[in-house]
């Protein structure tokens, strides 16, 4: 595919410009991209470099001179693409870091792809000599003195690229990797939760601590089971995932289609495919820079768990994420990341940041709503008993015909779309359906009051004696 680049400028800032079709540049946004230069028989070129898929997207010529125009902004360069001035706001990804105008950078890449490991650790030491803040070239150095079995020396490359980016979840993962096959598992525990930390769906993080956990005997984790869901979820179409949750389900002495609806059972208050989806694209747009994908893709996450039994969770979520994109929308106030940080929170003004002690706010009546509609159709209908349990519920709590209808089809949308969703259980669950309550009540470690008369609630109307009630409460608690 042909795709043309030009150099351009938007604001004070130097703009990178490829005219590449709207869905491949969708693509783009929830990569991990760079732009490095190269240089190949006299010629020096500009190049669109994927460090997600290793590839080449595109490359055009150019002089020196634009070389170092482009890259010597502070820390900052612009790739968008000329559609209409919409798309362009949309689509613009930016990146802020240091960049290679020697092509020693990517010259080490090629080398390390063709496994010269020597060639390739000098050339990314000559690209650092001249630029120190490469933080890519750090970590790619720590790759190729791991290979090569100079652990201590992988080990300091790592630790420079985190100094200049901790947010960088390759690195992070990278050195956990290193500690791990050294014996020092606990330190890399630690690392590869951090790497989750900047980015919550990072599948070599997520594999790792799984077999961790996995190797602890420590299945029944809330953790332990979170990270198997999400690969479930994600990356199920890949061998090495598939590969670990069997292992998992021969642990638990289970069919695989049986651990998996079990994931689902154990964590229902959060499960729902398309959420995860959009939360995983939400996290990508926010890495690459993408930060205006990333704020329509928090609008429409919001919007599909609005009146949810995760909505909550949600609202939580987008407010951490919100607070690094407004990190730099000071300094893109040029290009209206600032305004568009400002409208969404005048549309959710939960959204604000809240103090540290803040935690996740109460279990409201919807979201408890919300829960036993996802409990009761799970087999995609209601049935003629489950409506006089639905209808006294409702009557109970108040829940207008707007909002009963809302939660209804999304929650019916939800069950469709999973694949993994158990279709045919065994008849209401009424104690599944209260562990799956006590554990919405308990996600920020602590009961409100509000949340004990809801518990109470339940267990009465679901006729969960005080016996059960109490050892559900403390299996969730462990």
């Amino acid at each position: 595919m042909h795709i043309e680049i030009r150099l351009a400028r938007t604001g004070k800032y130097p703009c990178l410009e490829l005219n590449a079709p709207l869905l491949t540049w969708n693509d783009w946004m929830q990569d991990n991209l760079s732009l490095l230069s190269a240089q190949s028989d006299g010629q020096h070129e500009i190049i669109l470099f994927s460090f997600k898929s290793g590839a080449v997207l595109a490359r055009c010529l150019a002089e020196q001179a634009k070389i170092e125009e482009l890259f010597s902004s502070p820390c900052l360069a612009v790739a968008a693409i000329s559609i209409d001035e919409k798309h362009i706001t949309e689509t613009t990804i930016f990146k802020d870091e240091s960049f290679d105008t020697s092509g020693c950078f990517f010259k080490g890449i090629e080398q390390q792809t063709s496994g010269e490991l020597p060639e390739a650790i000098a050339s990314y030491e000559m690209a650092l000599r001249i630029k120190p803040g490469l933080y890519r070239a750090h970590n790619l150095t720590g790759l190729c003195h791991r290979l090569s079995g100079q652990n201590e020396l992988a080990e300091k490359s790592y630790l420079a690229s985190i100094e200049l980016n901790p947010d960088c979840p390759e690195a992070l993962s990278n050195l956990a990797t290193l500690y791990y096959k050294t014996g020092r598992e606990n330190e890399a525990e630690k690392l590869y939760k951090k790497a989750l930390h900047q980015d919550e769906f990072y599948l070599n993080a997520l594999l790792k601590l799984s077999e961790i956990y996995m190797n602890n005997r420590n299945v029944l984790d809330t953790d332990y089971l979170r990270i198997n869901l999400k690969l479930l979820q994600l990356y199920s179409s890949l061998p090495a995932v598939m590969s670990r949750l069997k292992q998992a389900a021969e642990f638990g002495k289970l069919g695989l289609e049986e651990y998996s609806q079990r994931l689902i059972s154990c964590n229902s208050h959060f499960t729902s495919t398309s959420t995860i989806q959009m939360m995983s694209s939400t996290e990508s747009f926010i890495l690459n820079g993408a930060f205006f994908g990333a704020i329509n893709s928090m609008r429409k996450l919001l919007a599909e768990c609005q009146n949810t039994y995760h909505q909550s969770e949600i609202i939580g979520w987008c407010r951490s994420r919100l607070s690094r994109i407004q990190k730099h929308s000071e300094k893109l106030k040029h290009l209206q990341l600032y305004n568009a940080v400002s409208a969404l929170l005048a549309e959710r003004p939960d959204l604000k940041l809240q103090d540290k002690e803040a935690g996740h706010s109460p279990l409201t009546a919807l979201e408890f709503f919300s829960l036993v509609i996802l409990e009761i159709m799970r087999d995609g209908q209601i049935e003629a008993n489950e409506k006089k349990i639905v209808t006294k519920l409702r009557n109970l709590l108040e829940i207008s015909d707007s909002d009963y209808n809302e939660i209804i089809n999304k929650i019916r949308r939800q069950v469709c779309a999973n694949p993994f969703i158990e279709r045919e259980p065994k008849g209401f669950q009424p104690e599944r359906l209260f562990k799956s309550l006590v554990r919405a009540a308990a996600r920020d470690k602590v009961i409100e009051e509000s949340e004990k008369k809801i518990l109470v609630f339940a267990s009465k109307a679901f006729g969960i004696s005080s016996e059960n009630v109490n050892r559900i409460i403390a299996e969730v608690r462990q």
